[in-house]
C-alpha cells in the first residue's frame, strides 16, 4: 500500500503555513547515506535500489557488488529528485516507507 494508496486526498493537506509542497534539497544528499545504512550487505542494496525503481519507477539495477551498486545510488536518488521536483512528493514518501519497511533502519532514523 503506498502514500497516495493510504492518503488519496493528500494534496488538500497543503497548508502554506504548515507544510510543504516539495522535499529540500539538502534531504536528498542525506538520503545517499540512509540508503547505505539500510542495506547490510550488497544483496540488500540491490533489493533496495530495485525496490526504488518499482517507486519511482526507472529501470531496475544491473549491477551486483557493493562498490557498483553504491556509485547506483546516486542515479536512483536523481531520478527520485526529478520526480519530486515534478509534483510527485508522494514517491519519495513511498521510497522512505520501503527504507524502513526492508531496511536496517527506523523510523527515528529517517527523522534524524
Amino acid at each position: 500500500m503506498g502514500f497516495k494508496d493510504n492518503n488519496p486526498k493528500w494534496k488538500l493537506y497543503y497548508n502554506p503555513a504548515k507544510s510543504m509542497q516539495t522535499i529540500p534539497r539538502e534531504a536528498f544528499s542525506e538520503l545517499h547515506g540512509l540508503i547505505r545504512r539500510a542495506a547490510n550487505d550488497s544483496n540488500e542494496l540491490k533489493a533496495i535500489l530495485n525496490g526504488f525503481s518499482e517507486l519511482i519507477p526507472c529501470e531496475p539495477t544491473q549491477n551486483w557488488g557493493w562498490s557498483f551498486l553504491e556509485q547506483d545510488i546516486a542515479l536512483f536518488v536523481n531520478a527520485l529528485e526529478s520526480k519530486v521536483s515534478r509534483g510527485r512528493l508522494p514517491s519519495f514518501m513511498d521510497c522512505l516507507a520501503l527504507l524502513i519497511e526492508t531496511g536496517n533502519i527506523t523510523r527515528s532514523d529517517s527523522n534524524d
